[in-house]
């Protein structure tokens, strides 16, 4: 998945009500680092060409394995401090 591919479908929202946004799955990931606080746990993760981060919110109830092969979550663009990268919010851990 390439930053251009999804600065194009963060173009087709906000979905219809009736429409779902959809989920991607990554897999065969290589988790680079981990980093846990209070409300969440982020994996920096290395896919073949991009490395992007996938955000597991602790208020989802996630379980977290420790060895994780994959991602299943919505993809987006995120800006913060004039950082602009991708990252995955999870709604599942593939173990």
């Amino acid at each position: 998945m390439s930053f251009d591919t999804v600065v194009d479908l963060s173009k087709l929202s906000p979905y219809p009500r009736t429409m779902i946004e959809p989920l991607f799955a990554l897999k065969d990931v290589s988790v680079i680092s981990q980093k846990e606080t209070p409300k969440t746990i982020r994996y920096e993760i290395q896919l073949k060409n991009n490395v992007l981060d996938a955000i597991v919110y602790k208020r989802k109830g996630i379980s977290t394995p420790e060895n994780v092969n994959g991602f299943i979550g919505k993809l987006q663009i995120n800006r913060f401090r004039g950082k602009i990268s991708l990252q995955m919010i999870v709604e599942e851990i593939l173990h």
